[in-house]
């Protein structure tokens, strides 16, 4: 992999890697947590940057991504964000428990939303495939600590629609996805609309397969959706 802007990090026994943009003296900056796929899984500590995320943190970038730190701690192998198979699609917390893993990332975001130049009204989190699972699965289990998510061809709870439905959400699928199904985001944006949910978009690229997430966290938006980061970066816990 070429040379990246992140820098490799640990939290106990957890690998991550870290982007930190220029921060002046008082300034507090957003912080995105992003989760890779399953083909990222490891423990060389730099896997997991291979699919999207380097699309908005390089050098030429002019992303507003580059405003933010960004968090990317890695999965290892044969492990997953959620103890659930992705090809099965949507589970329930009921049925699920938190994966020790993501009780570590939790407390990775925990830290970093202590720091000073953080600011903790402005934590997002950005995952593809069994990453979308993981999305799914913080902002339903911890849903004060993140201000919006963005799951991607990924699969959620299915009991936990009542706390899904107050936070922004901005999901993306494709139609002919044979990995994980798209019928468990389409789900799930169902349920959320039915419920009352004003805040979420959805995103089905027509004819698409598992690998859209380089499309999706660059997406620039069309006349019924907006640019993924100027969306994203909106959103704030303070209402």
């Amino acid at each position: 992999m070429k040379k990246t802007l992140f820098s490799q990090k640990r939290f106990g026994d957890l690998n991550y890697c870290e982007y930190v943009p220029k921060i002046e003296e008082g300034q507090k900056v957003s912080l995105v947590l992003f989760l890779h796929g399953g083909g990222e899984r490891g423990n060389d500590n730099k896997s997991q940057l291979k699919n999207a995320i380097l699309k908005v943190i390089n050098k030429n970038s002019k992303s507003k991504f580059m405003n933010a730190i960004v968090i990317a701690p890695q999965c290892p192998l044969n492990i997953r964000w959620v103890n659930t198979l992705s090809g099965e699609g949507n589970y329930t917390l009921a049925e699920v428990d938190e994966s020790a893993l993501m009780i570590k990332v939790v407390a990775l975001i925990k830290y970093y939303s202590t720091l000073e130049y953080v600011d903790a009204n402005c934590i997002y989190v950005i995952g593809l495939s069994i990453g979308g699972f993981g999305t799914w699965d913080l902002l339903s289990r911890h849903p004060k600590l993140f201000a919006a998510g963005v799951p991607i061809c990924g699969g959620g709870p299915t009991d936990a629609i009542d706390t899904l439905k107050n936070i922004p959400i901005y999901t993306f699928h494709g139609t002919n996805d044979s990995v994980v199904p798209f019928n468990g985001t389409k789900e799930m944006v169902n349920l959320i609309t039915n419920a009352g949910g004003k805040n979420i978009d959805f995103v089905s690229f027509e004819g698409a397969g598992h690998e859209i997430w380089d499309n999706a966290i660059t997406y620039i938006g069309d006349k019924s959706h907006p640019k993924l980061e100027d969306w994203l970066f909106s959103k704030s816990l303070i209402k």
